[in-house]
């Protein structure tokens, strides 16, 4: 039985303990213990060191009064629930407020690239879409910014705060024993290996999953949008079966995401797990020689073993970033892509007055075996009406899409009144400039916006006039709302003669110096036709007019026709002129215009 202690006898058992506890480590002393013959012996010993816990513990246990009785220990018991309640309580508040704010900046942060992306995207030239295609842009936009938004999540949250703790407890360990975690921290090496290797893997496969997206995003979009002509030809089967090839390709990659990133979490639990086996039988071994307390043997214990566990959480955070990775740089290879710029030097161009001349124009599509044009030679001068007539494919819907640098040549050059247009600035060059297309392109918004987005601060009243000029100022009173009524999704609530009146209308209200028509009146009626005709004659009249029409009203008018074949120019000159010095006019006219 100890009875004393530093030669001091019959003191309390309490009193002797807490002398006892208070000693300080490495010291020697001295205690008094009563044997079973009653006899008290002394006995030398040294103190050990302390586990680094030891100390604020013994610290709150000396502030418990030693006669306390079960009142304190009652109230102790209800403070020390209460206190586990409340951090409980603080814990789950700072874990919520981690996650709104992870949530914030994360979307946040997303947006801004969406921001970014679109931002560009309006901005870069029609080859970009001519290569990539709309429906991959439009992909990288939805698909490719959530996995970023994922990979942002797990990069603020699990990211930051599971190395935190390996940190922490890395730092306690070296504390304890250096030597045995700094042979743990030997094996970091083959782990990181194997996360690099697991990551250019799941990036590859990622990139391939995201493009098949926008394959299936594409299909989609195709065949929803002709949904009139699968039903009119009965091809939902057929419709169906093209889905399903591109469906089955995306699921292939997507299996084998899932592999890989499933690869990676139990990878590196087994890494982990080996590693702190590894370290407690050698710890163990130390123990046994007397290398180590048994307090430092238990403390590493607990420290590997949460160690372990921050780094299984770990496991899975590389693959998923790769996953963002390969999302982000798809991203921003059309962010980075090069838009359409204004040249250093670049002028503001004035309305032209003298002529247009296109000099030795020749221009290839990406990736397209034949040229577009071939040393296109064409003067024209300020108000004339130009017919450019042709087969199909023939160029000369590129011809005038050069005019508003929607392309630029490969060679050559147009000049307003002698500058190059590629030396004016796009916004004054395109402000000359009305075109009217084929397809009719309007937005899902109001008549009168349709009509005014040339012009958005014009009047009631000028979008009314410009309306009655195209001949659409009747059909708009009878929808529900007038001007004000909305179109639908690609004009969907109007039919395709209607939606090129108001294209018309858009165009007269922008009032442009040049005005391009590429088959303007294709999809309105005879009737309507006629009245068109003469609407456009008095607005044309003294503008310089682009014409693409199939009609022999239309070309006959006009003041110069222009015959394109495979991209060159063959022939210019009025249409009886052409009628008997030109054999593909000739052909045109026998074979389109004369069936008009």
């Amino acid at each position: 039985i100890l009875v004393g202690i530093d030669g001091s006898a019959g003191n309390a058992r309490e009193a002797i303990l807490g002398e006892l506890a208070r000693t300080a480590a490495g010291r020697s002393i001295a205690l008094s213990i009563e044997g079973a013959d009653q006899q008290i012996r002394r006995v030398e010993i040294e103190t050990p060191e302390s586990p680094l816990w030891v100390g604020p513990v013994l610290s709150l246990a000396q502030r418990i009064p030693a006669s306390a009785g079960a009142d304190f220990k009652a109230r102790a018991m209800q403070m020390l629930i209460a206190a586990v309640f409340a951090i409980t309580v603080l814990r789950c508040l700072c874990r919520f407020l981690q996650e709104i704010v992870v949530a914030r900046i994360s979307q946040r942060t997303t947006m801004n690239l969406r921001r970014d992306t679109f931002d560009n995207a309006i901005r870069l030239p029609l080859n970009f879409y001519g290569a990539e295609g709309t429906s991959d842009t439009i992909s990288r936009f939805v698909q490719d910014a959530n996995r970023v938004n994922r990979g942002l999540v797990l990069l603020i949250g699990k990211a930051v705060r599971e190395p935190l703790k390996v940190i922490g407890l890395l730092y306690f360990a070296i504390l304890l024993n250096a030597k045995l975690t700094l042979i743990m921290l030997l094996a970091a090496p083959p782990a990181i290996l194997c996360v690099v290797i697991l990551s250019r893997k799941i990036r590859q496969v990622t990139r391939r999953e995201l493009e098949s997206w926008s394959a299936v995003l594409a299909r989609l979009k195709e065949g929803l949008s002709g949904i009139r002509i699968v039903k009119a030809f009965a091809q939902e089967q057929h419709e169906q079966k093209r889905f399903d090839k591109f469906a089955d390709r995306l699921l292939r990659h997507q299996f084998k995401i899932a592999k890989w990133d499933s690869a990676s979490g139990p990878l590196m639990e087994v890494l982990g797990t080996a590693i702190a086996c590894s370290c407690m039988i050698l710890a163990a071994a130390w123990l046994q020689d007397n290398d180590m307390t048994r307090e430092e043997f238990i403390g590493l214990v607990v420290i590997l073993a949460t160690a372990a566990e921050s780094a299984r959480k770990l496991g899975d955070i590389p693959s998923r970033l790769s996953i963002a990775d390969a999302a982000a740089q798809r991203i921003f290879e059309v962010v980075d892509a090069p838009a359409e710029m204004d040249a250093a030097d670049s002028v503001e161009l004035e309305p032209m007055r003298q002529s247009i001349v296109f000099d030795h124009l020749s221009f290839t599509y990406d990736k397209a075996g034949q040229p577009a044009l071939q040393e296109v030679n064409l003067s024209v001068q300020a108000g004339q009406r130009i017919a450019v007539v042709g087969p199909n494919g023939s160029g000369k819907t590129t011809l005038l899409a050069m005019i508003p640098r929607f392309y630029c040549p490969q060679s050559g050059c147009i000049r307003f009144d002698g500058i190059d247009i590629a030396q004016a600035t796009l916004e004054s060059l395109r402000r000359h400039i009305g075109i009217v297309t084929q397809q009719t392109i309007m937005f899902n918004e109001s008549i009168a916006m349709n009509i005014a987005y040339g012009n958005p601060a014009a009047a009631d009243q000028a979008v009314e006039d410009a309306a009655r000029q195209a001949f659409a100022h009747e059909f708009i009173m009878e929808t529900e709302k007038g001007y004000e009524t909305v179109i639908g999704e690609q004009g969907t609530r109007l039919s395709g003669g209607q939606l090129q009146r108001l294209a018309i209308a858009r165009a007269i209200l922008h009032d442009p110096a040049i005005l391009i028509l590429d088959e303007a009146t294709s999809q309105i009626d005879a009737d309507s036709e006629s009245r068109i005709q003469k609407a456009l004659a008095g607005f044309t009249q003294g503008r310089t007019s682009f014409i693409i029409a199939h009609r022999l009203s239309t070309i006959v008018a006009a003041d110069l026709i222009v015959v394109m074949d495979q991209g060159r120019l063959i022939a210019q000159g009025k249409h009886e002129q052409l009628l008997t010095d030109c054999h593909v006019y000739k052909q045109l006219y026998e074979m389109q215009f004369v069936q008009s």
